[in-house]
């Protein structure tokens, strides 16, 4: 891919809504701003769109687009909360965690699982509103949750382990009893967790991501290359996949071998988020508060211009089913870019 076609793509991901309401199908009950007048390379930046923290005072930390299109966050004031992404109204609050929400999936049920710092991960009835099941049995903070295509849902934490849970439909008080199996290996935090073909990869804080066989619960390969903690994982397709780091670098594994294909270099500060976009491009932002859009394929990047946009948390970028990107900063925003 040309510098030139890359250029456009920027363009095309930097142009935020139009700042008057309606002439671009801004969503209702978003507000907007336009920045002061800036030379032309940033320009591209129209409006910034945010919810009214008047009104939620929270600062949400992990995000999820459910399957009906409305937006599920969880929050460090322990909550969940469902915003209706066209009015930006929040529907339901779900209260129960004792400490901060920190990853959320959807099951195939419509049900929810939120992980949280108190060491347990809760399933949701979005339409009741009820917590019909605590899952208990990790040590310290859940860090990432998945759920896999056969029903089970995998979980990570600070306690350096995995654990593999079966959950029967109904409550705990009605339904069969939830079951869990350990997976261990790591030997510090697991901070993310990527479904492969058969099983899944997990990152660490250790630096290594390991791949794990879910039948037999069996490591069966440890990825090691990075010199610091492994912050986030993505699937590139045909067995290959993409890791970013505390290091500041991203690299690209084959997993059948775990060698290590690409070392891509160029944040001064740790990766904390990655978002596949079309062409097998991927837009990483890190702790230096810039965002790159990298072609991997050829190992090239450009650096998103203008204000500090995409400086996420873990797991507070995503791409939402009209193709927008929606983002969660640490300065409390919520922003739609397109």
């Amino acid at each position: 891919m040309s510098e030139m076609s890359m250029e456009r793509d920027v363009q095309r991901i930097c142009t935020v809504l139009e700042a008057v309401q309606g002439q671009m199908d801004i969503p209702r009950g978003w507000s907007g701003s336009t920045p002061a007048q800036t030379p032309k390379a940033a320009a591209r930046f129209k409006g910034e769109f945010q919810v009214l923290r008047e009104a939620t005072g929270i600062k949400a930390i992990c995000l999820r687009q459910l399957a009906d299109g409305k937006l599920l966050t969880g929050s460090e004031d322990n909550t969940l909360r469902v915003w209706d992404l066209v009015t930006a109204e929040c529907l339901h609050t779900l209260e129960g965690h004792d400490d901060y929400v920190t990853c959320l999936e959807e099951r195939p049920n419509g049900h929810v699982i939120s992980g949280s710092e108190d060491a347990t991960l809760r399933v949701w009835d979005l339409a009741t509103g009820e917590c019909l099941r605590i899952l208990e049995g990790h040590d310290d903070y859940v860090t990432c949750v998945l759920q896999l295509p056969d029903g089970r849902v995998l979980s990570g934490s600070a306690d350096e382990k995995l654990r593999l849970w079966t959950i029967p439909e109904g409550t705990d008080d009605t339904g069969e009893a939830v079951t869990s199996q350990v997976l261990e290996g790591h030997d510090d935090y697991v901070t993310c967790l990527l479904e492969l073909p058969g099983g899944c990869i997990s990152g660490s804080d250790d630096s290594t991501m390991r791949v794990w066989d879910l039948e037999t619960a069996a490591c069966t390969k440890v990825l090691e290359g990075h010199e610091k903690g492994v912050t986030c994982l993505l699937d590139l397709q045909e067995g290959h996949i993409l890791s970013g780091s505390a290091d500041c670098t991203l690299r690209v594994w084959n997993v059948s071998n775990g060698n290590c294909m690409k070392l891509l270099q160029g944040h001064n500060g740790g990766i904390n988020c990655l978002l596949h976009l079309p062409d097998n491009q991927v837009l990483a932002c890190s702790d230096d508060e810039r965002t790159f859009m990298w072609q991997v394929e050829s190992e090239t990047k450009i650096q998103i211009p203008g204000p500090k946009i995409l400086q996420a948390e873990r797991n507070c970028l995503i791409q939402l089913h009209n193709s927008r990107i929606f983002s969660l900063t640490r300065d409390e925003i919520m922003r739609f870019w397109s």
